[in-house]
C-alpha cells in the first residue's frame, strides 16, 4: 500500500507530506552576554613560557639529571639479564652446563630481576615527583594569570602554542614576553629568599 501511494502521488503532495513530518521540536535558544562586545582578551604563547620560565627549565634540567643516568643503567641491566637468560637456556638445551651451575645462574638472574624491579620503582618515583613539581608550577602560573587579569581588567587570557586549537592570534595581544619576565623575577626572588611558591589556597 505504501509503495502504491508513493508511485501515484504527485511531487507537490509528497512535498506537503514531508513538510508535515519535519521536526517541530522547539529549538533551545540562549542569550549572548551583553558585555561580549567589550570583552578584553589577551593570549600567551605556552611554548615560550615552557622554554623560558626558569621554574620550568630548572625542573627539566633536574629531571633529566636525575633520570637520565638511572634510566641508562636500567636499560643496561635489563639487556644484561636478557642476554644471561638466553645463554643459560642455550647451555641447558645443549647440556653444556651442570645442574648446580644452572641453578646458581638462575638464582643470580632472579636476584638481578629483583634489583631491576627496584630500579623501575625508583624511576617511577622520580617521574611522579617531577610531575608533581610540574603541576605545582602550572598552578603557580594559573594563580599569576588570575591576579594579572584582575589587575589589568582582562576577561580572558588564552594559551597559544603548538597543537593548540587557536589557529590565529594578533601579535599585538601577545603578552608572553612581559609575563615571562614577571614570572622569572618573582621566581628568582623567592628562590633567593627560600620562600615557597604561592599555592592559591586561601
Amino acid at each position: 500500500m505504501i509503495l502504491f501511494y508513493l508511485h501515484f502521488t504527485s511531487r507537490q503532495e509528497l512535498a506537503e507530506v514531508k513538510a508535515n513530518q519535519e521536526d517541530t521540536t522547539p529549538k533551545k535558544e540562549f542569550a549572548i552576554p551583553k558585555n561580549l562586545q567589550g570583552a578584553k582578551v589577551l593570549y600567551v604563547n605556552i611554548d615560550s613560557i615552557n622554554n623560558n620560565y626558569h621554574a620550568y627549565t630548572e625542573l627539566s634540567q633536574e629531571a633529566v639529571g636525575n633520570m637520565q643516568g638511572q634510566y641508562a643503567a636500567y636499560q643496561r641491566k635489563a639487556q644484561d639479564l636478557q642476554n644471561r637468560y638466553a645463554t643459560l637456556q642455550d647451555q641447558v638445551n645443549m647440556g653444556t652446563i651442570s645442574t648446580e651451575a644452572a641453578a646458581a645462574e638462575e638464582a643470580a638472574i632472579n636476584a638481578g630481576m629483583d634489583e631491576l624491579k627496584r630500579m623501575e620503582t625508583n624511576l617511577a618515583y622520580l617521574e611522579s615527583a617531577a610531575q608533581q613539581k610540574n603541576d605545582a608550577i602550572s598552578g603557580e602560573i594559573a594563580l599569576y594569570f588570575h591576579d594579572y587579569a584582575l589587575e589589568k581588567g582582562i576577561d580572558y587570557i588564552l594559551m597559544y602554542g603548538t597543537g593548540m586549537p587557536i589557529i590565529y592570534a594578533n601579535d599585538s595581544l601577545d603578552v608572553t614576553h612581559d609575563v615571562v619576565i614577571a614570572l622569572n623575577e618573582e621566581y628568582d626572588a623567592r628562590k633567593a629568599k627560600g620562600v615557597p611558591a604561592p599555592t592559591g589556597k586561601k
